[in-house]
């Protein structure tokens, strides 16, 4: 007879409360294999409902952000722990009959960001891609996991910069990978340069045949331009703005964005980091002035003055 689910939980010990930033809920090995198991027997059975699954989903994330939080002092057996759980949500994105299951596993894949799930999480992706009726909520979260996760594997990147620039049936394809495009965890330099050429390239032509060019098409491009504006522009801007301009890009329009890159296109860019990891220092009040939060790190007192 199989065990249930509240008996796996019981197992476990309880189940955790919900952490916060600034405090993290402690996991033992065991408890986390027992959510595992709980997992592993609820995100694919009818039986159960999705809510149930994703409760234990929930502690997955949380005993994998509690582990990565210890560090050097974290234990072999610990990070094995993170591997079975990464692997074993990568399993739930099969569950193709369980949408909330599925998208709850590919978003929590995207916020522990383990390099491990990049290829499943592209995956999964391409094939609800070509689905025949795509499911907005698994395209957003598939595009922004990627993004979360990094460019561990080219792949990723490639699909965000392939459907970005209109290469799905579905319009609103095109936004979705956009806004990931800015979301990205780190870009090299050179990366970062020719990701802004290519996507402000193809935004430069859809805005151009938008306004003018064959009539006949014109109402085509306005609506795939339309689609890819809002989160165009903004990927634009942070792709320009990031620790390479001050005050930061405010393009208006594609023709704007590529008149700048042609003043900028021989300059060498610095890395980029995405807004979800940025780091943010309070830098030391000069004059009475109140600190503002910024990305780069403060700067060291002289000598003779002290520590604020």
């Amino acid at each position: 007879m199989k065990k249930s689910l509240l008996f796996l939980l019981a197992l476990a010990g309880g189940v955790a409360f919900a952490q916060d930033k600034q405090e993290l809920t402690p996991y033992s090995v065991v408890e986390t294999d027992a959510f595992i198991e709980a997992f592993k027997r609820s995100y694919n059975k009818k039986g159960v409902p999705e809510d149930d699954a994703n409760s234990v989903l929930a502690d997955l994330k949380n005993a994998y952000r509690y582990f990565e939080s210890k560090g050097e002092g974290k234990s072999k057996d610990e990070g094995k722990a993170q591997q079975r759980i990464v692997k074993m949500i990568t399993k739930g994105l099969k569950a193709r009959k369980r949408p909330r299951v599925t998208l709850e596993c590919v978003r929590v894949l995207g916020e522990i960001g383990d390099a491990a799930a990049s290829k499943d999480v592209a995956r999964w992706l391409e094939k609800a891609l070509d689905e025949k009726s795509i499911i907005p909520e698994w395209i957003e979260y598939g595009f922004k996991s990627m993004a979360w996760i990094g460019v561990s594997d080219k792949r990723s990147l490639d699909l965000v910069i392939k459907y970005g620039t209109g290469k799905h049936t579905d319009e609103s394809v095109s936004g979705f990978a956009l806004a990931a495009a800015y979301e990205y965890k780190t870009l090299k330099g050179k990366t970062r340069k020719d990701t802004f050429k290519t996507l402000a390239g193809w935004m430069q032509g859809t805005y151009s045949s938008a306004k003018g060019g064959d009539p006949k098409k014109r109402a085509t491009y306005e609506k795939r331009y339309d689609a890819a504006k809002t989160n165009g522009l903004k990927a634009l801007n942070e792709l320009a703005t990031y620790q390479l301009t001050d005050p930061p890009t405010a393009f208006k329009d594609p023709h704007e964005a590529m008149k700048w890159f042609k003043t900028m296109k021989n300059k060498r860019w610095p890395d980029y980091v995405g807004p979800r990891f940025r780091t943010k220092a309070k830098a030391a009040p000069k004059d009475g002035a109140k600190p503002k939060d910024g990305d780069k790190e403060p700067s060291k007192p002289k000598k003779d003055e002290k520590k604020p």
